[in-house]
């Protein structure tokens, strides 16, 4: 989930790639409707849209308290040592500002999957 996408077309891509289909929400409101309607292997999350700057923990905390435990990454540029404690705190699966650890990451989800 970013609300610019097309700064992510290469990553996006590499996760095609691997086989994962990739659903695009630019708001809170959709990413949770998808989730509603579908089953996904993880989700991916900016921390910052138009809605907020803290955004992604808005959503993540929706997530978990309507009972959804679809893993969730956060892929932002802050810092990603605060970023992580904080999301850890919130009960993300990981954090990162580099898109090879997310792609491990992502490669670790499908092999426990298999």
């Amino acid at each position: 989930m970013d609300d610019r996408p097309e700064n992510n077309e290469n990553l996006a891509f590499d996760i095609e790639r691997r086989g994962i289909h990739i659903s695009y929400a630019l708001t809170t409101g959709l990413a949770l409707t998808l989730l509603e309607r579908n089953k996904y292997l993880a989700v991916i999350s900016d921390m910052g849209r138009k809605e907020g700057q803290r955004e992604g923990f808005r959503l993540l905390d929706l997530m978990r308290a309507r009972g959804d435990s679809t893993p969730l990454f956060f892929y932002a540029g802050l810092s990603a040592t605060a970023l992580l404690d904080e999301a850890l705190l919130h009960d993300a699966q990981g954090s990162t500002n580099n898109s090879t650890e997310l792609l491990r990451l992502l490669d670790d989800l499908v092999a426990e999957a298999s």
